[in-house]
């Protein structure tokens, strides 16, 4: 599996994988500097009178609002890109005719798909905290609250992984996985008021999170308190990423590869 691992890796430098792990995060991070510098006057005055818990209830609104359909456009297009790789290429034949597993080539692609979102909102929290200490934040910082709204709601993406990261590797036309994607952004939004188990489909599970009511912020100084981390919601997609993943695979395996 080494082989294949690094071989993704040359794959993905001259792929936008990596580039797209920092875009993300750099437009979020555009926006909230964007947003300070034309409200300049008020963050000076925020700060003198002791209310960076300001800046930190800024950055949450827009990661907020911006994850309606951000961790679902992440997902989608990071694993598009990973299985683009073979298609755009054609070398599915020569891959699958050397001795190597399609079953280990399949979960090498699921192993950077989620380094590659993880790195992708890790990266997100450390300019976070970065911008809000140079600001001089740093007494309002609530690591537990920070983690909460940058990192935990991409752990409940793991069975969103698995189901986009399927559709793109068992598809040579990759617009079917990105409107999958897109439509089931819309769909994890109306899936939160399902019932019958169907609250817990692929789509909805970060929106658990994201929309949780005890982790809302109805006043900027709640950033500074610590939030209730639902881990349930983290393991029910862990749970079902690992089955989607090995179905992924298995399908691979024996699919017929033109």
């Amino acid at each position: 599996m080494d082989s294949i691992l690094s071989s993704d890796l040359i794959k993905m430098r001259r792929a936008w994988f990596w580039r797209l792990v920092i875009l993300f995060p750099l437009f979020i991070i555009t926006l909230e500097l964007g947003l300070m510098l034309m409200n300049w006057d008020q963050v000076q005055s925020e700060l003198a009178h002791g209310k960076g818990y300001m800046i930190w209830s800024s950055m949450w609104t827009i990661t907020y609002y911006s994850d309606f359909v951000g961790i679902h456009l992440l997902v989608t297009l990071l694993a598009t890109i990973l299985a683009n790789m073979e298609h755009q290429a054609r070398t599915w034949k020569l891959i699958l005719s050397m001795p190597v597993s399609r079953v280990q080539l399949y979960l090498t692609k699921c192993f950077w798909l989620i380094v590659g979102v993880l790195t992708s909102r890790i990266l997100l929290m450390l300019a976070y905290v970065i911008i809000g200490i140079a600001m001089g934040a740093q007494d309002s910082l609530n690591w537990n609250r920070l983690f909460s709204f940058t990192v935990f709601p991409v752990l409940a993406a793991f069975a969103l992984m698995g189901v986009q990261l399927w559709l793109s590797m068992v598809m040579k036309n990759q617009a079917v996985s990105i409107v999958a994607g897109g439509i089931g952004a819309i769909i994890g939004i109306y899936g939160l008021n399902l019932s019958g188990g169907l609250e817990y489909n692929p789509w909805s599970l970060p929106f658990h999170i994201l929309f949780n009511g005890l982790n809302m912020m109805t006043e900027p100084s709640y950033i500074t308190m610590d939030p209730t981390l639902e881990w349930n919601w983290v393991f029910i997609s862990i749970g079902m990423s690992v089955v989607l993943f090995v179905a992924g695979a298995f399908h691979l395996a024996n699919k017929e590869v033109d």
